[in-house]
């Protein structure tokens, strides 16, 4: 701002990390969305992986962001081992109805030195040595409460009720204000159709 510097940007942050005077000055300095890892709308699956936040935080930094005149994109993942097919709905309710402009719906993965990864040795959970299926759009996680075919079901389930909705498609169309955003985002819903 001090330099006048026209450029816009965006950049990634916690819901817990945010007050509206901070979220105003990076719309003023060429900010215009900021993406939150918001995981889950289930409090018990945010426990249990240990995100320490809320949903209430998380409601609450969508709505201070979105006054201050910034986009939102969300990142939730499925498949931990609290995941439950309700969590994955109470998870996607909950995106769509704090208003979020786009949202991202990944698969949990038990890297190897996470405790994760040590919990879902011990219980036979990994359904692959294929390592590269160790990665956020495959699911490969057979927990007690669902199974990785599940999680693949309900992640592309996921996308098509949150995207496919008139309102949220004339939104995002109306933010492309180019020839060039409109090319990127046809290159990115053919990536997106890729994986789900």
């Amino acid at each position: 701002m001090k330099k006048n510097l026209k450029i816009k940007w965006v950049c990634s942050s916690r819901v817990d990390s945010v007050d509206y005077e901070m979220l105003k000055k990076f719309k003023d300095a060429g900010c215009w969305m900021i993406s939150y890892g918001i995981e889950s709308g289930d409090q018990e699956v945010l426990d249990s992986i240990k995100k320490g936040t809320t949903v209430e935080q998380a409601e609450r930094a969508v709505n201070l962001t979105k006054k201050a005149g910034l986009s939102v994109i969300a990142h939730c993942i499925f498949g931990g081992p609290k995941e439950t097919k309700k969590t994955i709905q109470k998870t996607i309710k909950f995106v769509k109805r704090i208003g979020v402009d786009f949202a991202q719906f990944y698969c949990t993965v038990p890297f190897p030195g996470s405790k994760l990864y040590e919990q879902a040795k011990e219980h036979n959970w990994i359904n692959t040595n294929n390592w590269e299926n160790f990665e956020q759009n495959y699911s490969i996680l057979n927990t007690k409460n669902i199974t990785a075919k599940k999680i693949m079901f309900f992640r592309r389930r996921a996308y098509l009720h949150f995207y496919f909705h008139p309102k949220r498609i004339y939104n995002i169309l109306k933010k492309l204000k180019s020839k060039r955003a409109f090319l990127n985002f046809i290159r990115m819903v053919k990536d997106f159709l890729r994986w789900i």
